[in-house]
């Protein structure tokens, strides 16, 4: 060792790991008091039914429990619940916890593929960017045979019998909305496999309602092609939906299309006669989804829509493989949402090279951040 120093060495007595251990337990139930504290320290309660922060007269000991669970199930992470307009469907959010400060949050709505359980990975996958970027997730729940018999693929073709799943997702939002005090009337729209079914179908008859659309490797393409039914084509989709397809409104739509060059398995895509969704041209777009997806990028590109296509060199179909992909597109359309100069994870990051807090005279560079409640 160098002249004039010393070296403190630490013994380690007999019980320092049990100790360590309580010590840690000790510092996780301290974490989720902390959460309760917060609220209770603000001396306001969270009105999931009214969607706004009140003042509130007192706040008694009786109220703790209230109060917690309205941060462990409401806040970050939520729960899973049932849509009004339709109990048969659920959904959860990832709700970034200044929310109940009365924070104004944006809205992306991430759907799930056939398997359903991805759901959960979008929520988790994309709670903290919601939380650095100030943006509420919603991922809907649509199970299998909520129109009878055991298809998976209703909701991906958005009509299934009497069910609309595309008012029930606009449904979950202004239910969602009303319950935060939120404006969601423009929203971001992710889905990945199905959910990628489901994302570029939306967007072309909802396009007024997105603010992004990220379509993640389809199985099956709708094309923009007048000549063609739907599902193939748009031809029928004003009898069938009562929507009229409205190019300019699409136009105005950052969009986003991803798949992996080796996600190339065919046998649950190739539409064979007889099968549920079988119609003349179901096939015509490509053999694998990369070719299916750049014929939509294409037909896209011929109604004036300006598509971001990312071909995710190596991956196969992984959708945790290309959710920072989505993230860094998700990310550029706020800026140009919001109309910031820059992006806004760069200036949270130049705050926290400098030392500083992340607010910053911008409210837009603030992340997110509260104390949450424990699960």
């Amino acid at each position: 060792m160098p002249d004039g120093h010393s070296v403190a060495v630490l013994v380690a007595p007999v019980g320092f790991r049990g100790r360590r251990r309580r010590e840690r337990a000790s510092k996780g139930w301290s974490d989720v008091f902390a959460a309760s504290k917060f609220f209770s320290d603000r001396r306001k309660a969270f009105q999931p039914s009214r969607g706004t922060m009140v003042d509130s007269p007192s706040e008694s000991v009786d109220s703790q429990p209230a109060l917690r669970a309205r941060a462990t199930y409401d806040l970050g992470k939520t729960a899973i619940f049932a849509c009004a307009a339709d109990p048969r469907a659920q959904y959860c959010l990832y709700v970034p916890p200044c929310v109940a400060d009365g924070r104004s949050v944006d809205l992306l709505v991430a759907v799930h593929g056939t398997g359903r359980t991805s759901f959960l990975d979008f929520r988790d996958g994309f709670a903290e960017f919601g939380r650095w970027h100030d943006c509420a997730v919603l991922c809907p729940v649509f199970p299998i045979g909520m129109g009878g018999g055991s298809n998976r693929s209703g909701y991906k073709y958005l009509a299934e019998g009497d069910i609309r799943y595309d008012r029930l997702v606009l449904a979950m939002v202004a239910e969602t909305a009303a319950k935060y005090g939120q404006d969601w009337s423009r929203f971001a729209m992710f889905g990945f496999s199905g959910g990628g079914h489901f994302t570029h179908r939306f967007a072309i008859l909802h396009p007024e309602t997105l603010w992004a659309a990220s379509i993640g490797a389809p199985g099956s393409v709708t094309l923009l092609n007048p000549a063609k039914d739907w599902w193939v084509g748009i031809r029928d989709i004003a009898d069938r939906f009562g929507v009229t397809f409205d190019a300019a409104a699409l136009a105005r739509v950052p969009v986003q299309m991803v798949v992996g060059d080796a996600d190339l398995e065919t046998w649950e895509i190739t539409h064979t006669p007889g099968s549920p969704h079988w119609m003349d041209g179901a096939n015509d777009a490509g053999r694998t989804r990369p070719e299916r997806l750049a014929a939509l990028s294409r037909s896209f590109a011929e109604a004036g829509v300006a598509v971001r296509f990312d071909l995710a060199l190596g991956v196969a179909h992984d959708r945790l493989k290309i959710l920072d992909r989505v993230k860094d597109f998700l990310s550029d359309a706020l800026v140009k949402k919001r109309g910031h100069g820059r992006r806004q994870e760069d200036a949270v990051r130049q705050s926290e090279e400098h030392g500083a807090s992340s607010r910053r005279g911008h409210t837009s560079v603030e992340p997110c951040v509260r104390a949450e409640g424990g699960r």
